[in-house]
C-alpha cells in the first residue's frame, strides 16, 4: 500500500482535496472489528499524516462504526468518513462540502 500511495498525483492543494480509499487509516474509530481490534492501514494513516488531506472516505470495514461508536474520525485537519454497514440495509452518510464536520448526516436507508 505504502508503495500504491507513492503513485498518486500530487494536488495543487492538500486543502482542496477529497480522497477515496478503501481501506481507513489505522487505530481510527473507522478500522476497529467485532473484537475490537484495530486492522486498517498503517500506509493510509501515514499519507493522511503527512498530507493532511481536507478528506478521506472509506469503507471495507463495515462493522466499525457500530463497534466504535463513530463513522467519522480525524488525523490532525483530516477528517476521515466509513459509513459502515453491520445490517443489510444501505450505510450512508451525507455533507455539504464546504462545511464537512458541521453538516455530516449519517443515514439508514431500508
Amino acid at each position: 500500500m505504502e508503495e500504491e500511495l507513492t503513485k498518486v498525483p500530487l494536488p495543487n492543494s492538500y486543502q482542496e482535496t477529497v480522497y477515496v480509499m478503501h481501506a481507513p487509516p489505522f487505530q481510527t474509530n473507522l478500522d476497529v472489528l467485532y473484537d475490537r481490534r484495530s486492522v486498517g492501514s498503517r500506509a493510509i494513516r501515514q499519507f493522511i499524516e503527512k498530507n493532511q488531506p481536507y478528506l478521506t472516505l472509506h469503507g471495507h470495514i463495515h462493522e466499525a462504526p457500530s463497534r466504535s461508536g463513530s463513522y467519522w474520525d480525524k488525523i490532525g485537519d483530516t477528517v476521515c468518513v466509513n459509513p459502515g454497514q453491520a445490517t443489510k440495509d444501505l450505510h450512508a452518510v451525507m455533507f455539504e462540502l464546504e462545511d464537512v464536520l458541521n453538516t455530516m448526516n449519517h443515514t439508514i436507508f431500508g
